[in-house]
């Protein structure tokens, strides 16, 4: 599961491009961590 949740936010930077990368490497320092924590394997279980 893990490797196919690196492989989708792999997929998902590759196809959105430097934008995405430049807005998950903002930090938001509000939303940043709960954002990340909510994206866990699980998840990505769910909704894949």
């Amino acid at each position: 599961v893990l490797d196919r949740a690196r492989e989708t936010t792999a997929d998902l930077v590759s196809r959105a491009g430097i934008e995405t990368r430049d807005l998950l490497n903002a930090g938001w320092p509000e939303q940043g961590p709960r954002w990340r924590g909510a994206v866990t394997p699980e998840w990505f279980q769910t909704h894949s």
